[in-house]
Parts: C-alpha cells; structure tokens; sequence
C-alpha cells in the first residue's frame, strides 16, 4: 500500500496591532505578521510602499515602532518572500496629543541678569498662543510651526513666578516656576571691601598731607637762604663802596 505525500499545510498571513490601530502620537505599537514559514523573510509594507522587513520565529514576525508620529499613520500589509502571499490590510491612525508642552532655557535657579527662553511646543501653524504668569495674561504670540518662544532678556526678580501656554484651540501646556537668583555677596566679603575702601582713601589723605608739608617747608627754606644770601651780599656791597670811595680821595 503506498502511502500518500505530506502536503505542507500552508497558512493564510495575517496582521495585527497592539496595543490598538489608534494611538496617541508618542506611543509604541508592535505590528504582528503572522502566517509565515519558519525563518522566512516578511516585509510589511506601507501605503503601497517597501516598510521594514525581518525574520520571522516560527510563524510570526513582529515589527516594533516606538515614539510614532503623524508620518506613520497609514495602511499596513504583510507580504511572505518565499510565495509572495499577501495579509490583510491594518489602518493605523495617529492622534495629535491634546496638550502642548512649555520648557525654560536654562532651566532651574536663573541668575539675575541672564537671557531666559520659554518654548510652547505642540502647537499648530497660525494659531494664537498665549503665556500666562501667576494667572494672568503676560504675552501673546502667533505660532509659525509647531513651536512658539518668548525671549526674556536680562531677568529679575519680576521675571519670578508661575507660568504656563494656553493655545487658540484650548489646548494647556504644563506649569512650570521660574525662580530668580539675585547676586549676592557675603558678610566677609564686604567686609574686606570696607576695610579695602577706607585704607584706600587713609592712604590718600596722608599723600596730601605729606605733600602740603614738604611744600611749606619748601617754601620755608627757601626764604631762609634768600634771606642769608641778601644779608651776606649786603656787607660786599657795602665793602666796595668803600674801597671805591678811599681810592678816589688817594688819587685827590
């Protein structure tokens, strides 16, 4: 009795998504392919096009995408190398996230005097965004992508505070709190500078005093030799008058 071949049982593919088809952008999702021979390539395909490929262990293959985005949205199929059968289509679509998100550079304790940028991110184009400090209404701009900054230059202490986004489309950004650090310097420090500051001006008066003196005296010994060189000219003088007069009445 002859015994009939094996016929090779061959599955239909098929695909599948976890954890759903709609997700919320930044989200991961695994797309399962499954069907395949042991160790056989699958390529999954998307919107028509070549996608990702790999092997498949035993009968599936999984394809993981992580932080998905709007450039992911679209049909999905898997296709087996060996046979070229084709899966079933999967639509995935992805949702915009309903809030946007406010960060500070620097970020933390700002030194007063520095520049400060507050970022609205997620925002849609032509859409109006506002900033809010401590609840009320602190500036407005109109986003030109899917950001808006508000630059603050040379901060203070009335840069302190809460602050938060708010979109034309009343989507709420995160809060977050700036907090201004004011230059300080210590107690010994000060100190140090005082006690710099009043040896200096000392210093500066003792210079003068110093310099008064030895121009008073200046002038003291000056009149002293004046007065000794008229007073030793006075008896030459006097001597030659003389000696002038004797020897006029000689030649008399």
């Amino acid at each position: 009795m002859k015994h009939k071949p094996h016929k090779e049982t061959i599955l239909t593919p098929s695909i599948s998504v976890k954890p759903k088809s709609t997700i919320p952008a930044g989200s991961n999702i695994t797309i399962h392919c499954d069907g395949a021979k042991p160790r056989e390539m699958v390529i999954l395909y998307k919107n028509g096009g070549k996608f990702l490929q790999q092997q498949s262990d035993n009968s599936t293959a999984e394809f993981i995408i992580v932080n998905v985005s709007l450039k992911h949205q679209g049909s999905y199929f898997c296709m087996m190398h060996s046979d070229s059968r084709i899966s079933n289509h999967l639509k995935i679509e992805v949702q915009e996230q309903d809030r946007i998100f406010l960060s500070s550079t620097p970020r933390g304790s700002i030194l007063s005097g520095s520049n400060v940028t507050l970022q609205c991110n997620g925002t849609k184009r032509e859409e109006t965004v506002s900033l809010f400090k401590d609840g009320e209404l602190y500036e407005q701009k109109t986003s030109s992508g899917s950001a808006v900054e508000f630059l603050f230059s040379h901060v203070d202490i009335h840069h302190e505070g809460t602050y938060y986004c708010l979109s034309s489309s009343s989507k709420r950004s995160n809060t977050i709190y700036i907090w201004i650090q004011e230059e300080e310097f210590s107690p010994t420090e000060s100190g140090k500078q005082s006690v710099t500051e009043d040896k200096k001006k000392d210093f500066t008066r003792g210079n003068i005093i110093r310099i008064s003196a030895a121009v008073v005296i200046l002038v003291v010994l000056i009149a002293i030799v004046s007065e000794y060189c008229y007073s030793m000219k006075e008896p030459q003088v006097k001597q030659n008058e003389c000696a002038t007069r004797n020897e006029y009445e000689l030649n008399f």
